[in-house]
């Protein structure tokens, strides 16, 4: 899949190329938090979760990290320009949901 100049939104009122991203990837991982803080000391990172939750962080080309509050996984759609993207969205909303309810110790 060829991408030239495809632009996505990312968040109200951002969009950035698809050209220019290098990856897509929830916060949870500590290799991504040890990413976000090396971009933070450079100066490079961007917190465009107006107040919302912390959900995905996309890392440009540039060294550049963009902390979202949309899930990964619709930004892949939006990449991907699929037309499920409610289905994939709502796949990933109900696993974490079933993961929630299977917490030991949660009442679950």
């Amino acid at each position: 899949m060829q991408i030239v100049n495809q632009i996505i939104r990312i968040s109200k009122g951002y969009y950035v190329n698809v050209a220019d991203l290098e990856a897509v990837m929830p916060l949870q991982a500590e290799s991504t938090k040890k990413r976000i803080t090396f971009a933070e000391n450079a100066g490079k990172k961007h917190d465009l979760t107006l107040g919302k939750k912390n959900r995905s962080v996309i890392f440009l080309r540039s060294g550049a990290a963009i902390v979202t509050a949309i899930e990964p996984e619709t930004i892949i759609a939006r990449i991907t320009g699929r037309a499920e993207q409610e289905d994939v969205v709502a796949a990933a909303r109900q696993k974490r949901n079933i993961k929630r309810q299977h917490t030991p110790g949660l009442g679950g």
